[in-house]
């Protein structure tokens, strides 16, 4: 096979959108190989299993060399050609070929082309899970030590605290990470330093072992993909602990996080966090807040309208209950806090914004007309091209899966002038903010301009949206399109033909994939790391005290040293498991979008292909 050759290592849809790979190679000192001459070559697909060859095309100028592409990086260093064999749906399993040039790996085309990607993101959500036994003999195990109170380690304790995000002394009380800093927290135990012995659960952020409130985005993007195919992710056969327990694998896994968040309580109160862990298996429980609230009620909410759409209603009603609880809990209070930020991942929520969102998927679950007002009262919508999110500087706000379960309620609208800005909005953003970008880079990729390191990170959420809602063929052209191709990059037709994620011990493994990653999985008696983890591949230094901070190191003392200027940035993985600067991840910054991306995709060929 030639390196030369970008495709999508896992293969493509049966449906009726692009199928496309990239011609370019980048040939280290010898700079970008020049295919101006190969176009109008021609494109061919070859049946590995049949022998037959189908001619499929001929290969295209695509763009010239940008120097900047996602995240502002050069990724390919190179003038970039296309193979597209768009019209092409007959299943199989090919190698594309390129007259002059060579072949490519195999690869599917296939009806549900996306299971595997979706079934392993989820499967590294459940390898991040904190205090999950190894249920029903599942290798690899998930992560030791488990960490549950007063069981393992016997000596886990967590103390409530009187500190939280919006503590006037959050900003001086501890240097560096303060959820890094458990002995920090020591000071603000409660009188009588009371614990609280249900705090279990969640997931963990890359190796760390805290988990704040910045880490619920990771909810939204699980649910995202079942709410808006109307549970066509039904599968119950993911290899998670809950498997085959008849209910579909996605909402477990969300429902593993939303429980934990149910668990910090304090009092009546909704705790925002716990640390990591002291030398002494001690763990320091933020104070409650309005913020934390909000954001229960919306993680509940959102749960029990996909529980509704699933048809599980008892577990709708549990956790119509809960969310319940949470809003009358934060509109009881004082200061509601809704002018208050939260940085979620690589965005900035207010909590305005989960109030609104936690009201819409409430109107969704009650029809009751009081949470569709308060969706009028706070969504930033009044035109038809309003903004809804933004992040600059700390500020910001974001109203987009609040948006989504307005635009896709089963209940009455009253107000049709919203609705119908919204649906504009969401459309018009899909297109200026992601599915335009396809055609301005390189790499053709869609994912927002709010990348900043995470260069691997895939969110493409106005687009999933605006594919869900729009009535245009044209405008649901474009969106897919472009989410395939977004997809497509982070699945190999990249510069280093690669799965930019783990996948070992699944059915991706034998694909060219990140064999090496600062994550879990290297000490647990099978062979890799835990799978569905997605590294930065950041190649900035953050803190060069240690080599572990610094990726400079890696190719300071490698060839060329000046790597980082001259050659393009997705030539810089480095295939090592200890520097987390480089190949650390996060399910809240290059997890989660993937995850509603994979998932999306999987739901609506599922959908297309029983509707064929």
């Amino acid at each position: 096979p030639s390196e030369a050759i970008h495709i999508n290592l896992v293969g493509y849809s049966t449906d009726k959108t692009i199928k496309s790979a990239d011609l370019y190679i980048w040939m280290g000192d010898g700079g970008a190989r020049d295919y101006s001459s190969f176009q109008n070559k021609n494109v061919y697909l070859y049946n590995v299993l049949t022998n037959d060859t189908a001619s499929v095309g001929k290969v295209s100028f695509w763009m010239k060399k940008t120097g900047t592409d996602v995240g502002y990086y050069d990724l390919t260093g190179s003038d970039v050609w296309n193979a597209d064999f768009s019209e092409y749906s007959t299943p199989g399993t090919y190698r594309l070929a390129i007259e002059d040039v060579g072949c490519s790996q195999d690869f599917v085309i296939a009806d549900s082309v996306y299971h595997d990607p979706f079934m392993v993101a989820l499967r590294g959500f459940f390898y991040m899970r904190i205090g999950q036994n190894s249920t029903g003999g599942i290798r690899p195990v998930p992560r030791r030590p488990l960490y549950i109170p007063g069981v393992s380690p016997s000596n886990t304790k967590v103390y409530l605290t009187t500190m939280h995000q919006w503590h006037e002394k959050w900003s001086s009380f501890s240097s560096g990470d303060v959820w890094d800093n458990p002995d920090a927290w020591a000071v603000f135990r409660k009188t009588g330093n009371p614990t609280n012995p249900n705090a279990k659960g969640g997931h963990s952020d890359a190796l760390d072992w805290d988990r704040h409130l910045g880490h619920v985005c990771i909810i939204y993007d699980m649910l995202l993909p079942f709410f808006l195919t109307a549970g066509a992710l039904t599968d119950d056969n993911c290899g998670i602990a809950e498997s085959g327990n008849g209910i579909p694998d996605i909402l477990d896994e969300a429902k593993n996080e939303v429980d934990f968040w149910l668990n910090l309580r304090d009092g009546q109160g909704y705790a925002s966090g716990l640390t990591n862990p002291s030398d002494d298996n001690e763990f320091f429980q933020a104070a409650p807040t309005a913020m934390a609230a909000w954001a229960n009620a919306a993680n509940a909410a959102m749960l029990a309208d996909c529980f509704r759409i699933g048809n599980h209603q008892s577990l709708k009603q549990q956790y119509l209950d809960s969310a319940r609880a949470a809003w009358v809990y934060a509109s009881g209070l004082t200061d509601q806090m809704l002018d208050k930020t939260l940085g979620l991942g690589d965005i900035i929520i207010q909590g305005r914004d989960l109030k609104m969102m936690a009201a819409a998927f409430l109107y969704n679950l009650t029809g009751e007309t009081a949470f569709e007002d308060v969706v009028k009262q706070l969504s930033v919508v009044n035109s038809s091209t309003s903004e809804l999110d933004k992040s600059n500087n700390g500020s910001g706000f974001y109203q987009v899966w609040g948006t989504a379960a307005y635009l896709l309620t089963s209940q009455p609208i009253h107000y049709t002038e919203l609705h119908t800005n919204m649906k504009a909005s969401i459309i018009s953003q899909a297109k200026t903010k992601e599915a335009n970008f396809s055609a301005k880079r390189p790499s053709r990729r869609a994912t927002d301009e709010i990348t900043w390191y995470f260069r691997t990170a895939q969110n493409v959420h106005r687009c999933m949206i605006a594919h869900a809602v729009t009535n245009l063929d044209s405008d649901k052209s474009l969106f897919r399109k472009a989410l395939t191709l977004e997809a497509d990059y982070g699945l190999g037709r990249n510069l280093l033909n690669m799965i930019q994620m783990t996948t070992a011990s699944t059915p991706l493994e034998k694909k060219r994939s990140v064999l090496n990653a600062y994550t879990s999985g290297g000490d647990d008696g099978t062979p890799g790391m835990h799978p569905g983890h997605t590294p930065y591949m950041n190649l900035d230094d953050w803190y060069c005290d240690m080599t572990m901070g610094c990726p400079s190191r890696l190719y300071a003392n490698a060839y060329p040293a000046d790597f980082k200027k001259n050659w393009p940035a997705d030539e810089g993985y480095f295939n090592t498991r200890y520097v987390w600067a480089h190949n650390e991840f996060t399910p809240q910054q290059t997890m989660r979008g993937k995850m509603a991306l994979y998932g999306y995709l999987y739901g609506i060929d599922k959908k297309n292909f029983h509707l064929r």
